[in-house]
């Protein structure tokens, strides 16, 4: 008996440690060919054979790197942002628009960001593809026809008005000579988050101003602006670390909780309201 046992249990190891080796071959056939496909696109030189270029855009101002890659290797440059993960940055419209718009089939997501998202937004149009996201897609085009967007159109003004009104007070207060530098990244992300509260539940996030905002705070843990998120690469190298009780794992979970949790809270007074007959303010929920 206990020999049959031994023997199974080696056998299970043995299948364990081929189905590894199969997967660790898939893996590397497949970084071989994306790597064999990808070496005639223009690029620059990983600065690390484990990090690739992730030291150089984390050691970076936002967008300067691309900036500058842009200028010395053209439109479409390819380089590698960490181990075997290459990236495509294409600037050119018509390029853009062939993979965003003409064959977005052909371009399909990244599994393991998307899976991120996933946590944090559910099945919506920024994570599904294909026919799911058409049908999703025909479903709200309701809420964003003319007459809608017109109504929704004084939010953008008004947020906007804030965002320059801001840059402007922070113009002022520089010192006389010294440029004021802007990640325009960060900025532009808390006018979306802003926008979005707005006029599609009539709730102020308050991410422009600056000032305290749970929401905000966990937006940002969630999706760090400027810059590659190091919990990302993480997760996408080792998947099974999303399970363990690690502190960026826990930050993450708590910070999706608080999302999910404001965006049920604002739903449910707005349905309270209507419900109770009060009026409500004319937004897209």
């Amino acid at each position: 008996m206990q020999v049959s046992v031994w023997g199974g249990v080696r056998a299970l190891a043995i299948a364990y440690g081929s189905y590894r080796l199969l997967r660790f071959s898939v893996f590397a056939y497949k970084c071989i060919r994306r790597a064999i496909i990808l070496n005639p696109i223009p690029g620059p030189k990983a600065s690390s054979f484990f990090l690739g270029m992730y030291s150089t855009l984390r050691g970076s101002s936002p967008c300067s790197c691309e900036l500058n890659w842009t200028r010395q290797y053209g439109k479409i440059v390819c380089y590698r942002s960490f181990g075997m993960n290459f990236r495509v940055l294409i600037t050119d419209p018509e390029d853009m628009k062939y993979v965003l718009v003409t064959n977005p089939r052909q371009f399909p997501k990244p599994t393991r960001e998307i899976t991120l998202v996933r946590r944090v937004a559910g099945e919506g149009l920024l994570v599904i593809e294909g026919d799911d996201h058409a049908r999703q897609r025909r479903i709200i085009s309701e809420a964003f026809h003319f007459e809608a967007i017109t109504k929704i159109y004084p939010v953008f003004v008004s947020v906007t008005e804030k965002l320059v009104k801001k840059w402007e007070n922070l113009c002022a207060s520089q010192p006389q000579g010294q440029p004021l530098v802007l990640d325009i990244k960060k900025e532009v992300s808390h006018l979306t988050l802003d926008v979005i509260g707005l006029s599609a539940f009539g709730f102020d996030f308050q991410s422009v101003e600056g000032g305290k905002s749970v929401v905000r705070d966990a937006f940002q843990d969630i999706m760090p602006m400027g810059g590659l998120s190091l919990r990302t690469i993480i997760l996408r190298m080792f998947p099974i670390l999303e399970y363990l009780p690690l502190p960026i794992i826990i930050q993450a979970n708590k910070a999706t909780e608080t999302l999910r949790g404001t965006v049920r809270r604002v739903v449910q007074e707005r349905h309270s309201q209507i419900k109770a007959g009060v009026a409500v303010d004319d937004d897209l929920l």
